[in-house]
Order: structure tokens, then C-alpha cells, then sequence
């Protein structure tokens, strides 16, 4: 049976291994390797999906600001796209847009823009955005149902975008208790 001191002495060994594995897993923030579902590499609130025909696909969490272009250059380093196309995507992103590339030949390619689903932008923290909602989106959400996500988007149809959540009052099937519920996932 090994003593306290014995113990402690083989616990700081294990420590003195795992610690560069801990470092190099947690703390390295490189952009070279293979791709991963989720990277951080900066502080900013800007998170995309890049998918289609991109080495690195997968989820980006970009500084505020950055664009198209710069999406594009880092999914695929050291690939010059015909005639410079990134620099004339200077379309800056917004949080859960989803950019689709796609090559239509060998040297050329077609983006696509949409938005993520309402659950993904749930998961992820990103805010909904009123107008850009749709039936399933609204769906999504805990405590409306078909019938009042339908009875939304037929009231948005109607009268014109919502100014603010406080809207949602005004159609048939809304409360200020259902309103309460979803306002975390709408940014202010």
C-alpha cells in the first residue's frame, strides 16, 4: 500500500503527462488541422454554418463585421477562386446564416445564402429575428402550437413585419404569459 507522500508524488506525474494533451486539446487555437464541427476563433458573436463543397466545413463563430469573403478564405486556405470572388463578397454576415458552396466545375463555384432553423439558432445562442421566421420556426418555440405559429405568419402576411416582440399580442392565440416564455430567444 503506497503512503500519502507516494500518492501525491504519482499524482503530480499523471498531472506532469496529461498537462501538454489538456493544453493542446483546450487551449490551442490554430487554424490548421482537420475541420470541426464547432471552432472559436475569436471573441465575436457572429456564428455561421459553411457547408457543400469546402474543406473545412462546419460551424464558424466570427468577429462582428466579417464577411462573405472572409468565411470563404478561411473554409478554403490556399484555394484562389476564379476572378478574385471573394473580395467582391463584401455581403457582411449576419448570426445563423448558413453559406452553401457549391463547384459547379472545376474552377468554379456557387454560394448559396439561407438561415439556420429556429432549433439550431436555439442551441447555438443566436437570436431569432421576427421576420425572418417561418411556420416551423415558430413551431419550435415552447408554448406555440401549429395552429398559432400558422395564425402568426397569416398575421405578418397581413399587417407587415413586427416592430418588436410586444406585437405578437395582437394575434389571436398570443398571450403576455406565451410572450414571457419565448422573449430569451429574440435579441432586444
Amino acid at each position: 500500500m503506497m503512503d500519502r507522500s507516494q500518492r501525491f508524488i504519482v499524482w503530480l506525474f499523471a498531472l506532469f503527462l496529461i498537462s501538454p494533451l489538456i493544453y493542446k486539446g483546450h487551449c490551442s487555437r490554430t487554424e490548421t488541422g482537420s475541420a470541426v464541427a464547432f471552432r472559436s476563433l475569436s471573441t465575436g458573436r457572429t456564428i455561421v454554418r459553411v457547408k457543400g463543397d469546402v474543406p473545412k466545413p462546419g460551424i464558424y463563430r466570427l468577429p462582428d463585421g466579417a464577411t462573405v469573403g472572409t468565411v470563404i478564405n478561411m473554409t478554403m486556405p490556399g484555394q484562389a477562386l476564379q476572378g478574385g470572388i471573394e473580395a467582391q463578397l463584401p455581403v457582411v454576415l449576419r448570426p445563423g446564416m448558413v453559406l452553401d458552396v457549391t463547384r459547379t466545375d472545376r474552377k468554379n463555384y456557387a454560394l448559396t445564402v439561407s438561415y439556420m432553423k429556429a432549433k439550431e439558432r436555439m442551441i447555438l445562442g443566436i437570436p431569432l429575428d421576427l421576420q425572418l421566421m417561418n411556420e416551423e420556426d415558430w413551431d419550435a418555440l415552447p408554448g406555440i402550437g401549429a395552429k398559432t405559429a400558422k395564425a402568426i405568419i397569416f398575421y405578418r402576411q397581413k399587417y407587415g413585419d413586427f416592430q418588436s416582440i410586444q406585437d405578437l399580442e395582437r394575434v389571436k392565440g398570443m398571450s403576455g404569459g406565451k410572450i414571457m416564455k419565448i422573449r430569451q430567444f429574440f435579441s432586444d
